[in-house]
């Protein structure tokens, strides 16, 4: 996550709020709910997000006073670079064993149960060609 923060310059609520916009447009209510902040902490957020061409906001043809965010053609690709990279595994991870990689997941994971952060179905740990 380090080299996102340095690279892009993405803060992690930044990073979250590109990750949980997907194909189509968001309410900011709908947006703030996914990511676990309220309305008005995530303006500024989006107000950064857009500022860097990343997002865009427009309002709801129902009403008005509804505002819909969805990625720019930027944002998308922002955010595909984003997933990308949180995908690989870092430098770090790869110097475990498999075995030590599980054992990281399951404390992870117990850790992390009560938010239900967790998936159900856990990924394959890395695979690290040197070690066992």
């Amino acid at each position: 996550m380090r080299d996102v923060i340095v690279e892009d310059g993405l803060s992690p609520p930044l990073m979250a709020t590109l990750h949980m916009l997907g194909e189509s447009a968001m309410t900011m209510r709908e947006l703030a709910e996914s990511i676990g902040l309220e309305p008005s902490n995530l303006t500024g957020i989006v107000d950064r997000l857009e500022l860097r061409g990343l997002v865009e906001r427009q309002s709801s043809p129902d009403d008005r006073r509804i505002k819909r965010v969805s990625l720019t053609r930027s944002g998308t690709a922002m955010r595909k670079r984003l997933i990308e990279r949180l995908q690989r595994p870092t430098p770090w991870m790869l110097t475990l064993s498999r075995t030590d990689q599980r054992q990281l997941l399951t404390i992870l994971r117990k850790a992390l149960q009560s938010s239900n952060a967790v998936p159900a179905t856990p990924p394959e740990p890395a695979s690290s060609k040197s070690r066992r």
